[in-house]
């Protein structure tokens, strides 16, 4: 019930504190809940506590190593505070996991790109364009190929 309502609370109707309140009583009375530390991971991140945000989806991940979702929002996270090779690491876990996960390849090809490591970038990014393409997500496969365009890449 926690989680639901803290969900509601905070996408709908954009009441930040009450989301968090909610998202700490679940995590109080279910420490183990990996969803509750991933939507409060969310609601810390979109709301600027980055750090706050890392260590959830690191508790996600410490809960179980296979929180495949925990491990790429730490990644992006990483990747958006410049550590870069942390980000990757997080990356290929995840692909250790799962690697049918597009949105990994995604990321980690952005992660390449900024290392400048374009061939690796290359890859994952056609990767990931493949599995959008598949799946009909056009928003992120119209992504991809732009990226992928501006790297020289037309196939």
């Amino acid at each position: 019930m926690y989680n639901n309502r803290g969900v509601l609370k905070y996408q709908n109707l954009n009441n930040i504190q009450g989301a968090l309140a909610d998202y700490n009583r679940l995590i109080e009375l279910k420490p183990n809940f990996m969803e509750g530390y991933y939507n409060r991971g969310e609601l810390f991140y979109f709301s600027g506590k980055k750090s706050l945000a890392v260590a959830d989806f690191q508790k996600i991940t410490a809960l179980d190593n296979k929180g495949i979702y925990g491990l790429i929002s730490d990644g992006v996270i990483q990747l958006e505070q410049g550590s870069i090779v942390a980000a990757i690491n997080s990356f290929n876990r995840v692909t250790q996991i799962n690697s049918e996960v597009s949105d990994v390849y995604k990321y980690r090809g952005i992660a390449y790109h900024k290392q400048g490591n374009n061939p690796a970038a290359i890859e994952d990014w056609r990767k990931a364009a493949r599995s959008y393409k598949q799946r009909n997500q056009q928003k992120d496969y119209a992504m991809v190929r732009g990226w992928l365009k501006e790297l020289g890449v037309t196939d």
